[in-house]
């Protein structure tokens, strides 16, 4: 939410990752979609992303002592721990607060596709999965919740389910973008991964199909070149496979 009327009781919340919505919600105010786009640039920079990072988990922490119960605070808190790795207590927080988010509010797909990460990293992928269904659920729109499934589903050997995750999000629209959206999720994310599956159940030629398709879309990755080079590799085009140079993919010869 970024355009409101000017009232005194519109008023952004919380010292980190401030939101307007709980005020927008409370005055009963229509909330619109636009085709206007919003980049956000502000962690980019490597030399000052670890330090905002921490800045804002310590301001977190300092409103979770305030509003232990509050659940956009234990979801930011949750996501700031699994991004340092401390897999349990992301798990602790990010339970409670899909809890007690109330069902309506979009970011409720986000804290369960985070939940899954930490329990997909603590090895228990059913969970994960579990987590994700529901998710889906709940959210259809929420496309980030069938990558996020195509990636266990890979990292689990269920190339078909990948597949079929993945080719449902290709040909979904974009959904609700209230809560922030990677439309690459939408296009050339969403094929790499599925390559990685095809070249793992061992189909190199819907794998070579889906890399050309990335690196037609996004010339400069470099894992879907070298995803590429391999499967070229394998199918035995040495020559064509050696010939595949950054910016310049080469072009089937079938």
């Amino acid at each position: 939410m970024r355009l409101f009327r000017n009232r005194p009781e519109l008023r952004w919340e919380y010292r980190v990752h401030e939101q307007i919505m709980p005020a927008i919600r409370r005055a009963g105010v229509d909330a619109r979609l636009t085709d206007i786009a919003i980049l956000h640039g502000g962690y980019q920079d490597p030399s000052l992303r670890e330090a905002k990072l921490e800045r804002n988990r310590r301001l977190l922490e300092v409103g979770h002592a305030e509003k232990p119960d509050d659940p956009v605070i234990l979801f930011q808190l949750g996501w700031a721990e699994l991004n340092r790795g401390r897999l349990a207590a992301a798990v602790q927080l990010l339970e409670r607060s899909v809890r007690l988010f109330p069902r309506e509010v979009s970011v409720g797909g986000k804290a369960r596709g985070l939940l899954a990460q930490a329990y997909h990293r603590l090895g228990q992928a059913a969970h994960a999965l579990a987590i994700l269904r529901e998710g889906q659920a709940l959210f259809p729109d929420d496309g980030e919740l069938l990558f996020l499934e195509g990636i266990v589903r890979l990292e689990t050997n269920d190339f078909a389910g990948a597949e079929t995750c993945l080719r449902r999000l290709l040909a979904k629209p974009v959904g609700d973008c209230r809560s922030g959206v990677d439309l690459a999720l939408y296009g050339y994310k969403a094929r790499n991964l599925l390559a990685q599956v095809y070249a793992q159940w061992g189909r190199l030629a819907d794998a070579e199909r889906e890399w050309r398709a990335v690196l037609h879309e996004q010339p400069s990755l470099q894992a879907a070149r070298d995803g590429l080079r391999n499967v070229l590799l394998a199918r035995g085009r040495v020559a064509e496979a050696l010939a595949t140079s950054p910016g310049e993919p080469s072009e089937s010869r079938e």
